[in-house]
C-alpha cells in the first residue's frame, strides 16, 4: 500500500480541531505507567475488571482542570481494586461528558467505578468520598449524592458506559431514586456519619422561580442551563411572557475559576448597558436559585435566523430560490451586519456570531441574542475573555485565544454569508484553503464577487478582511442588482471523481480516524463495526483499480482485529450473535475477492457440543429478523452456503407468515405497527422479498410484495401536492431520507416497477421523490439521513425508469460533496456540522460519501444501497 507523502504530521495539524492527537490530551497518558491493558469506546476508556451483573455505580464529577490531581491521588488506588473504571478519552471528551454533548444520560459522570460485592461497596465509597474533598464539579442528577463529587447510582458499566438498571432487573424499569437511597443507607448502616449525608439528587420542576415567574414550557434543555418560557407576575393585572436563562454551577469552568453562572452576570451587565442602543431583549433581573443563577429576559416571538433561511431556502441554495426569498435573506443579513456594526461603534466585539443568535420576528425584526461572550475594548472585560464559541464561526485568532478584535466578528460574518448563501454550514468547506474556498463557493454561488468578499471576510490575515460597512455596502447593492441566473450543473469528470475516491480512501488509512494504536474508533471488546465499514469500502475501491493511499499500518492492525473474530457461523446461540459471525466473513470475502486478503481457513461447524444453532423461531420482533435476512443475503451475495439459503428461506417464510391480511407488519411485542421505511420498516421487509423472490423464487412472495405495497399506496399523505408517506401510520410526522423516510420507500416502488412493471409503482416513486428540491443543498451527507442515500436512490430511480433527469439530480449531490470538505495533503474528509469528535456516525458518513461517489464512477459495478447490511 504506497504512503501519502509526508503521510501523518501535515494532516494531524490539519485536523487538531477536530481531533485531540496530542499526548498530553488523551488520558490514556495517565494509565500507561500501569502497564494494564485499556480499550476505548468514546467517550470513555476503561480498564480493570468486567462483569455483566448489575452493581453499585460510582460515579465522580470534577472539572477538566483538576483531573489530573484526581488521578493522581486514585488512581493506584483504583487500579489496586481491580475494578470495572472508565474515565475519558481526552480532554476534548471530558468537556463533552461535563456539558451532556456525550449524552445527556452521561453529564457530569467523568470517572465511573462499577462494583458488585456490597461490603466492597461500602468500604470503597467511604475511601472514595474522603479522597475528593476539595474538587469541583457540576451536580449529577437522578443519583444518590453524598455531599461530595461523589455519586451513587445502581446498574452496569459495559465498554465503559454508565448503564442504569432496576434494582429487581425488570426489564425496562430503572432504580426508583426513594428504592435506590433506602437500600443504599441499608448497606452503610455501620457508617452514620456517612450514611447522614446521603441525599437523592433531583432535578425538580419549580413551581415558582424568584417569587415571580412561573415556568410554563422547556424550551432548551441544556446540562449547562436550562432556558424556559415563563409568564412574570408583575402585578394582579401585569402579566407577561418572559425567558429564563438559567446557569448550573460548575459548569464551562474556565482556567479563571469562572463558571456559566459568570457569564450569565456578565451577560445582565451588558443588556444593562445595551438597553435602547442596539436591538437586543431587555433583561428584567438576575437571580440565585440555590447554588445556581438566573436571569429573566423579554420574549421575542420569532425565528433563529438558521430556521428563518431554512424556510426561505426550502432545501436550495440562495441562487435558485425565488425573487422574493432571496431579497427577504438579503434583507435579513443587511439588519444583522448593521446590528453588529453598532456593536462595534459601542465599543463590544461579539465573539459569537452566528445564524442561531439572531431571532427574525414576524415583521421581519432582526434581534441580537446570547450577549455573554461579548469583549469591552474599552475596559478590556472580561479579563480574560471568556472561551469556546461556536465552531466554523471562530477566526483562526479566536481559535488560538489571542485577544479579542474586530476583526473576528468580520470572519463570524463571512460564515454567515456561507450558510445563507449555501444553504450548508461553514464547517463543511475549506475556509482555511482561498484558492479551494473560492473553487468550493463557485459552485453554489454564480456571483463571483460575492465569493471573493466571502473569502476575503475569512482570510486568515485580519488585515485583509473588509471593514463592516464595505460589507454592509455591497449586500445593499445586490438587492437592487439583476439575479444572474446559475448555471446547469454539468455531469462529473471521471478524473476528478478518481481523485476525490483516492483522497476519500486515504483518510481510513490515516490517523483521522484511528485511535493512538491505529484502531478505527471505537476499539471495544466486540468487534466494532468501523472495522467492517472501512474495510469494506476500501474493497470496493480496491476492486475498482482505485489506488489505496495510506499508512500500511492502520491497515494491519484493524486486518487483525478482523482475523482473530471469524467464528464460524452455524451453531451461534442466538440471531445477534449469528449476525455478527455473518458480518464478519461479509467483510473478509469481499477483502478476499478484492485481493487485500487471503481465507485460508474453512467454513466449518464447531465442533458437537458447542451449543445449539439459534432457532428463527425464538426472535423477539420482525425488525430483528429483518436484519437477520439481510445479513444473510449479503453474505450469499459472495458466497454459496446450503445452510444459508436454507436458512434464509425460512426467514422469509416466517416474514411471509407475519404479514395480515391487509399487507401490514404487526411488531411481535404489542399490538404497534411497524414504520414504513426501510430501517426496520415494512418498505425493508419488501425490500428484502423482492430480492430474495428474484434470486431464488417463491411461491408466495409475490403476492406478499404486492400486498405489502398496495397497504404503503393506501398510507399516503398530502405534502405540498404531492402524495408521500409519513414514517409510520398516524404519524404526520415527514422524513425525507433513505432510512425512515419517504425516500427509501419510493426505492422499494422503484424495486417494484422494476420486477412487476405496474405504472402505478412508478408513479409513486416519482412523486415522492419530487418533493425534493431539483438542485438540493444540505449539510446531512449520511447514507440513511443524508444526500448520499438520496443520491443512491437518484442513480437507481434513472437505472430503471431510463430518465436522465434523475441522473442529473444525483450528479448535482455529487457535485455537492465534491465542492464541499477539505483535502490536506493527499487527504479529503467532510468534518461534521457540528464538529463531534470522530465517532461510529462520522466515520460511516465518510464511508457513504466515497461509496456514492463510487457509485457516480461505476454506477453497474457497485450495488445500492452501499453496505445496507451494515445499516450506515
Amino acid at each position: 500500500m504506497k504512503p501519502v507523502e509526508e503521510y501523518s504530521s501535515d494532516l494531524n495539524a490539519t485536523v487538531a480541531f477536530t481531533k485531540s492527537i496530542g499526548p498530553a490530551a488523551s488520558y490514556s497518558a495517565y494509565i500507561a505507567p500501569y502497564v494494564l491493558p485499556i480499550a476505548a469506546v468514546p467517550p470513555y476508556i476503561f480498564f480493570g475488571g468486567r462483569t455483566d451483573k448489575a452493581g453499585w455505580l460510582i460515579h465522580i464529577s470534577v472539572v477538566r482542570q483538576q483531573m489530573a490531581a484526581l488521578l493522581d491521588k486514585l488512581l493506584r488506588y483504583l487500579i489496586a481494586t481491580n475494578l470495572p473504571v472508565s474515565i475519558p478519552t481526552d480532554l476534548e471528551q471530558h468537556s463533552r461528558i461535563l456539558d451532556g454533548r456525550s449524552g445527556l444520560s452521561n453529564v457530569a459522570k467523568v470517572l465511573n467505578i462499577h462494583i458488585v460485592d456490597e461490603p466492597a461497596f461500602c468500604k470503597i465509597l467511604a475511601d472514595l468520598v474522603e479522597m475528593v474533598t476539595g474538587f469541583k464539579g457540576p451536580a449529577i442528577y437522578d443519583t444518590i449524592s453524598t455531599g461530595t463529587q461523589v455519586y451513587i447510582s445502581w446498574g452496569r458499566l459495559p465498554d465503559g458506559h454508565p448503564e442504569p438498571a432496576s434494582l429487581d432487573e425488570r426489564p425496562g424499569h430503572l432504580p426508583e431514586i426513594r428504592g435506590l437511597l433506602k437500600k443504599i443507607r441499608s448497606a452503610t448502616c455501620h457508617m452514620p456519619e456517612l450514611r447522614a449525608k446521603l441525599r437523592a439528587c433531583q432535578k425538580r420542576p419549580r413551581r415558582l422561580l424568584g417569587l415571580k415567574y412561573v415556568p410554563l414550557q422547556t424550551l432548551k434543555a441544556d446540562p449547562k442551563g436550562a432556558v424556559l418560557k415563563c409568564i412574570r407576575l408583575n402585578r394582579l393585572y401585569n402579566i407577561d411572557w418572559c425567558i429564563i436563562k438559567q446557569a448550573e454551577r460548575y459548569q464551562s469552568f474556565d482556567d479563571a475559576g469562572r463558571d456559566i453562572r459568570d457569564r450569565l452576570t456578565w451577560q445582565y451587565r451588558l443588556h444593562q448597558e445595551l438597553a435602547g442602543k442596539i436591538n437586543i431583549p431587555k433583561a428584567y433581573e438576575l437571580f440565585s436559585i440555590g447554588e445556581h443563577m438566573a436571569l429573566s429576559l423579554q420574549h421575542i416571538t420569532g425565528q433563529p435566523m438558521a430556521e428563518y433561511f431554512n424556510g426561505l431556502l426550502n432545501g436550495e441554495a440562495y441562487e435558485h430560490t425565488t425573487f422574493e426569498n432571496r431579497d427577504k435573506v438579503l434583507e435579513a443579513l443587511i439588519n444583522a451586519i448593521r446590528m453588529i456594526g453598532d456593536l462595534h461603534r459601542y465599543g463590544y466585539v461579539h465573539r459569537d456570531i452566528n445564524p442561531e443568535n439572531f431571532m427574525v420576528t414576524e415583521q421581519h425584526e432582526v434581534y441580537l441574542l446570547d450577549l455573554e461572550l461579548c469583549y469591552s475594548l474599552k475596559n478590556e472585560l472580561p479579563d480574560p475573555p471568556f472561551a469556546l464559541g461556536t465552531i466554523g464561526y471562530m477566526s483562526p485568532q479566536r481559535t488560538a485565544i489571542a485577544l479579542p478584535v474586530i476583526s473576528d466578528d468580520i470572519y463570524a460574518i463571512g460564515a454567515c454569508l456561507i450558510r445563507a448563501f449555501t444553504g450548508t454550514s461553514p464547517v463543511r468547506f475549506n475556509t482555511s484553503e482561498h484558492g479551494m474556498l473560492a473553487k468550493q463557493l463557485g459552485y453554489f454561488i454564480a456571483d463571483q464577487s460575492l465569493s471573493r468578499l466571502i473569502g476575503a471576510c475569512l482570510h486568515p490575515d485580519p488585515s485583509y478582511r473588509p471593514h463592516i460597512t464595505d460589507i454592509l455596502h455591497f449586500l445593499k447593492a445586490k438587492r437592487s442588482l439583476p439575479h444572474l441566473p446559475p448555471e446547469v450543473p454539468a455531469m462529473v469528470g471521471r478524473d476528478l471523481l478518481t481523485g476525490a475516491i483516492r483522497a476519500g480512501a486515504a483518510t481510513f488509512l490515516s490517523s483521522y480516524f484511528t485511535d493512538e494504536n491505529k484502531c478505527w474508533y471505537p476499539n471495544g471488546g466486540v468487534i466494532p463495526s468501523p472495522v467492517h465499514v472501512c474495510f469494506r469500502v476500501l474493497a470496493k475501491a480496491a476492486s475498482l483499480d482505485i489506488e489505496l493511499l495510506g499508512d500500511q499500518e492502520v491497515f494491519d492492525s484493524n486486518l487483525k482485529i478482523l482475523d482473530g473474530a471469524l467464528p464460524t457461523i452455524e451453531h451461534q446461540p442466538s440471531l445477534s450473535a449469528m449476525d455478527q459471525a455473518l458480518v464478519n466473513w461479509i467483510t473478509w470475502l469481499e477483502l478476499e475477492k478484492a485481493g487485500l486478503a487471503r481465507i485460508d481457513r474453512a467454513l466449518t461447524p464447531k465442533p458437537e457440543g458447542t451449543g445449539p444453532v439459534s432457532e428463527i423461531s425464538k426472535y423477539e420482533s420482525v425488525s430483528e429478523l429483518l436484519r437477520h435476512g439481510q445479513y444473510i443475503m449479503g453474505y450469499l451475495d459472495l458466497a454459496p452456503s446450503v445452510f444459508l439459503e436454507n436458512r434464509l428461506r425460512e426467514v422469509i417464510d416466517t416474514l411471509i407468515r407475519s404479514q395480515d391480511a391487509g399487507g401490514n407488519w404487526k411488531m411481535a411485542t404489542g399490538d404497534g405497527s411497524l414504520p414504513f421505511g426501510q430501517s426496520d420498516g415494512i418498505a425493508g421487509i419488501i425490500t428484502l422479498l423482492i430480492r430474495y423472490v428474484t434470486r431464488f423464487g417463491h411461491e408466495n412472495a409475490d403476492t406478499a410484495i404486492a400486498s405489502g405495497l398496495g397497504y404503503l399506496v393506501q398510507n399516503r399523505i398530502d405534502a405540498n401536492g404531492y402524495l408521500t408517506w409519513p414514517v409510520a401510520k398516524d404519524k404526520g410526522l415527514i422524513d425525507p431520507w433513505m432510512g425512515a423516510g419517504f425516500t427509501g420507500i419510493a426505492y422499494v416502488f422503484i424495486l417494484g416497477y422494476e420486477r412487476y412493471g405496474a405504472e402505478s409503482y412508478k408513479l409513486a416513486a416519482t412523486g415522492a421523490l419530487a418533493l425534493h428540491p431539483e438542485y438540493i443543498s444540505n449539510g446531512s451527507m449520511g447514507m440513511q439521513d443524508g444526500l448520499t442515500g438520496l443520491a443512491g436512490v437518484y442513480f437507481e430511480a434513472s437505472r430503471v425508469f431510463q430518465d436522465v433527469q434523475w441522473e442529473r439530480r444525483a450528479h448535482h449531490i455529487v457535485q455537492v460533496i465534491l465542492h464541499t470538505g477539505r483535502e490536506i495533503n493527499g487527504y479529503r474528509f467532510w468534518p461534521e456540522e457540528d464538529n463531534v469528535p470522530i465517532s461510529i456516525r462520522s466515520l460511516t458518513t465518510h464511508a457513504a460519501i466515497v461509496c456514492c461517489l463510487l457509485k457516480c464512477l461505476s454506477p453497474e459495478k457497485v450495488s445500492f444501497p452501499f453496505l445496507y447490511e451494515l445499516h450506515i
